[in-house]
């Protein structure tokens, strides 16, 4: 079997990875130390117990082998006794009670809600905000160029109260701008950015356009009178810009590479341990870690499922393409040429975990 009909069956493995992961990853993965070792010492205890009581019992009860036999014989005539047609129809008709069945169901619930709250770690999502703030300027027909009005919140187009009223509340740099009450700024760049999308989630397609070469978007008219340019604050996106450029191939992913939290993620990890990456060149982001980074990095590559890979600062693309290239021979070739394969003379060595996060200092 050669490496094209082990990809063939990859999807099994796939399907039956993410079972495993949604039987037994909430109770058998720990991912908190204090955890891990109170598991680890209650096993050793078991383990030390079994050791020291084991040996005692066995050989009592083989030397006096009627108390297993007296047992066996009380088990059986219990059994019997229960089978009783008279007993039996009592005992269906208390299992199967509605209240019965409502209190074993509340019992179970409150046991597993326990073990969760134990075993799992609920992820912290941290409260972040995004601040719009829209550079103005307006047309003078006289001199023939935009004069600059301000920064504001608001975008100030034909639609707008505001835009009606002729009352604009703005500031004249963007050092002026203050972050929301009880926010600080995470740096203290901003960004300029006009997309399509924000376009039309305000639903202004009516009455401006936007330049999308030059940043600006401009009134809809024959003598257009107004022009905004959009500005964002936020960390992400130079964040996902370092962890991409930190390594010749970076993966972002759910979960580590050790153990991968996806069908999909640990297909991709072995596509790339099989093409012979080298790991001094490798990075692996779990987003999971991180819910800003798992949605922002969608926003950054404009693709909407993970893992994602990059080779040399390159979006490459999903597990899809990633196996089919890896199929066709082009994956090789790509990272033979981009220079992320191990040395002829290191081929031995395998993929490993690089356990780092994106910079945001």
């Amino acid at each position: 079997m050669n490496l094209t009909d082990t990809q063939n069956f990859m999807q099994i493995h796939i399907w039956l990875y993410d079972i495993h992961l949604k039987l037994f990853s909430d109770y058998l993965y720990f991912k908190r130390e204090d955890i891990s070792s109170l598991v680890l010492i209650g096993c050793v205890l078991v383990a030390v117990v079994n050791l020291t009581t084991v040996p005692i019992l066995v050989p009592i009860l083989v030397n006096h082998f009627w108390i297993v036999q007296l047992s066996l014989v009380c088990l059986v005539w219990l059994f019997i006794i229960g089978m009783h047609p008279h007993l039996r129809s009592k005992l269906l008709k208390w299992i199967y009670n509605e209240e019965v069945r409502a209190a074993s169901q509340s019992t179970l619930k409150r046991v597993e809600d326990t073990l969760v709250s134990l075993l799992v770690e609920e992820a912290v999502v941290p409260a972040a905000s995004l601040v719009e703030i829209y550079e103005l300027q307006k047309w003078d027909p006289a001199l023939k160029v935009w004069v600059p009005l301000g920064f504001s919140d608001d975008f100030f187009t034909t639609n707008t109260v505001s835009r009606k009223c002729q009352k604009l509340h703005k500031c004249d740099s963007l050092k002026e701008i203050k972050p929301p009450l009880g926010y600080i700024y995470v740096q203290p760049q901003w960004v300029l950015d006009i997309q399509v999308q924000w376009i039309e989630e305000n639903l202004l397609q009516d009455v401006v356009i936007a330049d999308e070469n030059e940043k600006w978007v401009y009134d809809i008219g024959d003598t257009p009178t107004i022009t905004q340019t959009r500005f964002i604050s936020t960390e992400i996106r130079d964040a996902i810009t370092q962890a991409i450029n930190a390594s010749p191939v970076v993966l972002f992913m759910k979960g580590t590479p050790e153990f991968p939290q996806c069908g999909f993620s640990r297909a991709t990890i072995q596509t790339l341990g099989q093409q012979g990456v080298d790991p001094s060149k490798f990075a692996a982001y779990n987003v999971l870690e991180d819910p800003e980074l798992r949605d922002g990095i969608k926003e950054y590559s404009s693709w909407p499922t993970i893992p994602q890979l990059y080779v040399n600062g390159e979006f490459v693309g999903g597990c899809d393409i990633v196996l089919s290239m890896a199929q066709s021979g082009e994956l090789a070739e790509f990272l033979e040429k981009e220079g992320a394969l191990i040395p002829a003379e290191d081929e031995g060595n395998q993929v490993e975990s690089a356990d780092v996060k994106p910079n945001r200092e």
